[in-house]
């Protein structure tokens, strides 16, 4: 087991720098002191960022009548919200787009569960009264599950043993614990933290199965958005069912079951739009 997760560790540890313009827009949009004008400028000087926000503003789901051909001409026409979620899909796309073999989901399938979790959880935040909150819950839900990419390959070489703990009535977390010795929650903050993220987005990925091990909101709401996610069969490949939301997410939040169910109903028009946006 001990050589096991040594392995899972060095191949952290030979990851690629993650996009550093997107580093510091998610740090800059959670500072106070920073307006959405300096974050558009530090955009800018990143030309593959910027292409890709330029051709998502000239799209139909935007419905400009005057072409953007600028970052700051987008940042007039969309607002800074908009601005800094095209920014983060734009950054994460590269790495969820991808078939993860270990977890049986299609390409494109982490990137859509991880889109839905990261709308729902704002549709949530609305509820919980938690709004100011978005720009975080954004991000955390595209990158809540961004350690499945280094697990796959070992998740694909112990399936069976996986499947057959989940039989016996384990949640996924304990099965992946129980044969790798650390699971994907866990292997996702690692990621973060050679990443340099804030520390309040580790801990989203770290506990965003376990949010009753912190008394964080934000972490509650990625907990229901990715259940909800889930249920709704989106990104679901070798889980299935094999988790179930927390009670303590839902006290946490002064939320019911019926609230998650609600906010659900209303994630399938914006899913549907944003996978307009970026051309599923």
């Amino acid at each position: 087991m001990k050589e096991k997760i040594e392995k899972i560790i060095s191949t952290v540890e030979r990851l690629p720098p993650f996009p550093l313009v997107a580093l510091k827009v998610v740090a800059m949009a959670r500072d106070e002191n920073v307006s959405i004008k300096q974050i558009a400028e530090i955009v800018q000087y990143d030309p593959s960022i910027t292409a890709n926000v330029l051709k998502w503003c000239n799209s139909p789901y935007f419905g400009l009548r005057q072409k953007v051909t600028s970052i700051k001409q987008a940042l007039v026409y969309l607002g800074g919200k908009n601005l800094v979620e095209i920014v983060m899909m734009s950054s994460c796309k590269p790495y969820l787009d991808k078939k993860v073999v270990g977890y049986e989901l299609e390409k494109g399938e982490l990137w859509r569960h991880s889109v839905g979790c990261a709308l729902l959880a704002q549709i949530l935040a609305e509820k919980a009264s938690c709004g100011d909150k978005k720009t975080i819950l954004f991000t955390g839900g595209l990158l809540h599950d961004i350690g499945k990419l280094v697990l796959s390959e070992f998740v694909e070489d112990a399936v069976v043993q996986i499947k057959g703990l989940i039989e016996e009535g384990k949640d996924f977390l304990e099965a992946e614990r129980k044969v790798l010795g650390m699971d994907h929650a866990e292997i996702g903050a690692k990621m973060a933290e050679r990443w340099n993220f804030p520390e309040e987005l580790i801990q989203i990925i770290r506990f965003h199965h376990q949010p009753e091990l912190i008394k964080d909101p934000a972490t509650a709401l990625i907990h229901l958005a990715d259940v909800g996610v889930l249920m709704l069969g989106i990104g679901a490949g070798l889980y299935g069912l094999a988790y179930k939301a927390k009670n303590g997410a839902y006290k946490m939040l002064g939320l019911k079951e019926r609230d998650l169910m609600s906010c659900m109903a209303e994630l399938g028009a914006q899913l549907q739009r944003i996978e307009a946006l970026v051309n599923f």
